[in-house]
């Protein structure tokens, strides 16, 4: 994260002149509603024109895994409990990784939950992972509440042709999705920039008719972030600063950002970004080691789930989706195909997916490796030795636990006048 230094005693409209332009594309053409597996579906990354935007970090917390509240519909629905928990960190790194490979924010960090400080936030929830189809719905917004994207949602099909290709010759099946939600952020970005640009040179000709400028958009969401942060370590200071509705954070005043108590917040900011940015480090090792485990099981689980699909159709063809839904076989009259030996087939197949996995001798390894990591998603993480004023102690437990224990430790460090942000540092951890 950049320090804001330069920011602290100038006025925001003489702010945004100082920035460093931040080259943004707007794709061309309609969004695609699905795109072919494998390649990506960004265009080479051309900049159209330049936006002159404040830094902006965003985050990506964990996703949602989307399980249905009833346990006892995951057989058939081909869940895997404990693989789509694993599965919540693997997309979120895979989204984190488009975003920064279109160059337009400062940093783009994975996190546990939406309590890491940022000035964008993309929450997602998976809707569905067979290894044919994934479905992915998302939204996102800013450090106020205010929505960019909301109710976006993408799935992309396998096509038939990858049934018979050797894992080793396959690239991420669903690249496709991942670079679609970075294609959709870039736009709603795109968008927000040239809003910016023109209220910025609103504020240029007020400013020199002797008026007050106003903050733009993202200004007020940068603003925002800073404060919520400076709140939690300094709430009389600050805390009036912001008034919090039910989804929304409303700046109501904006205090001076300057003197020995900002240079303080900024220079503990500083030190939470370093740990916020070893959560990002410790959820992509995450998702990299589970990587070759999951690749076998969405090769296995893609000839299963393309077979349940064309049997739900040939179902449905033959009017029979009441039985579907139902889930059973009952007693009908039927020719040698099986109408309702076809229902059955096709509940049983979603069950069928997870289960030749997982009692396949030559997958018994990673089996057992998938489903420990999915177990482990909110267990633990590798504990953090941190020195703090020359005394060492350990962050143990959960991501989120950790995080909460080092905001505890930066607030006791605040609140000690004598201390200095210089006299924390993170000493070992192993993503």
């Amino acid at each position: 994260m950049f320090m804001r230094d330069h920011q602290l005693a100038l006025p925001m409209a003489l702010v945004l002149l100082l920035h460093t332009p931040c080259a943004l594309s707007v794709p061309p053409g309609p969004k695609p509603p699905g795109v072919a597996s494998g390649a990506s579906s960004l265009p080479a990354v051309e900049a159209k024109r330049e936006y002159r935007i404040p830094p902006l970090t965003i985050a990506v917390p964990v996703f949602d895994p989307g399980l249905p509240k009833n346990p006892a519909t995951w057989d058939e629905k081909g869940i895997w409990p404990e693989l789509r928990r694993a599965e919540t960190v693997y997309a979120a790194h895979k989204v984190q990784m488009a975003l920064k490979r279109l160059n337009r924010f400062e940093e783009v960090l994975i996190s546990p939950d939406d309590s890491v400080s940022a000035d964008l936030y993309l929450k997602g929830v998976i809707k569905e992972s067979n290894g044919e189809d994934f479905a992915l719905a998302f939204e996102l917004m800013d450090a106020t509440g205010a929505q960019w994207l909301r109710n976006q949602r993408i799935r992309v099909r396998r096509p038939e042709r990858e049934l018979h290709l050797p894992v080793s010759s396959q690239q991420d099946p669903f690249q496709a999705v991942w670079d679609e939600v970075a294609r959709r952020v870039d736009d709603a970005l795109a968008q927000k920039a040239k809003r910016h640009e023109r209220d910025a040179q609103r504020n240029a000709g007020r400013v020199k008719r002797g008026k007050a400028a106003k903050m733009t958009e993202l200004e007020r969401a940068v603003a925002v972030r800073d404060l919520a942060f400076a709140g939690y370590f300094s709430p009389d200071e600050y805390g009036p600063s912001l008034q919090y509705g039910k989804s929304r954070i409303k700046l109501v005043a904006l205090p001076p950002r300057s003197g020995e108590s900002w240079t303080l917040i900024q220079a503990v900011q500083a030190r939470d970004n370093q740990f916020n940015g070893r959560l990002t480090a410790h959820y992509a090792d995450f998702a990299n080691r589970m990587s070759a485990d999951y690749a076998l099981w969405q090769a296995d689980a893609f000839p299963v789930a393309h077979e349940r699909r064309k049997r739900r159709e040939a179902a449905v063809a033959q009017g029979i989706a009441a039985l579907l839904v139902a889930g059973t076989a009952a007693a009908v009259g039927t020719d040698d195909l099986g109408v309702a030996g076809t229902a059955a087939a096709v509940v049983a197949a979603g069950a069928l997916a997870v289960a030749s996995f997982q009692s396949n001798e030559a997958r018994r390894e990673e089996a057992r490796r998938l489903n420990e990591l999915g177990a482990s998603v909110n267990a633990s993480m590798q504990p953090m030795n941190v020195e703090m004023g020359g005394r060492q102690q350990t962050l143990t437990g959960a991501a989120h636990e950790q995080f909460a224990q080092w905001r505890g430790l930066l607030k006791a460090l605040y609140d000690n006048t004598a201390g200095s942000p210089d006299a924390v540092r993170i000493i070992s951890s192993r993503a």
